[in-house]
């Protein structure tokens, strides 16, 4: 038999979830788009899955700095996911010359296993439109981040 206040906490648990997945419902804002740039295909993959998950539109997958730096440019995404460690540079110097680009007002979110560049990494994150999420996460603080960065940058728009 189940207890009246194990159902009670369930209730508020599920409305609580509830309430979380409508304010996060990305597909409200409108055709999303990310580009996401990561030397390790699984997490390349599983971050495609994500993000369609969310509500993304399209959704861009590059190993390479160059080709991801590029479709950059070329489609102005709405957020750019980043490894912090690359082949040939690190997502800290990508994140550098985004915030630097006039006329690319784009979130970015570096992940990583490690960050040996803290110093650095505190620096770039201190800027309004990047964060960073340490590997492995979970897709729920995924989300978190995805939402708050996209929020941010309306609340630029509109403030």
């Amino acid at each position: 038999m189940i207890k009246r206040r194990t159902i009670k906490k369930l209730t508020q648990e599920r409305d609580h979830l509830t309430n979380i997945m409508a304010r996060h419902d990305f597909r409200k804002r409108g055709k999303l788009n990310a580009v996401v740039i990561d030397d390790d295909f699984s997490v390349l993959r599983l971050m495609k899955s994500y993000l369609k998950d969310y509500g993304f539109q399209t959704v861009s997958v590059y190993e390479d700095e160059y080709n991801g730096l590029k479709s950059i440019a070329e489609n102005l995404p709405d957020i750019v996911i980043l490894d912090l460690r690359l082949k040939i540079t690190n997502g800290i110097n990508i994140a550098k010359v985004l915030s630097s680009m006039i006329g690319i007002e784009v979130p970015v979110l570096l992940i990583s296993e490690q960050n040996k560049n803290e110093k650095e990494l505190i620096e770039v994150v201190n800027s309004t439109r990047v964060r960073f999420l340490k590997k492995p996460f979970n897709k729920t603080l995924l989300e978190e981040k995805l939402f708050n960065l996209l929020e941010r940058k309306e609340l630029k728009k509109t403030g």
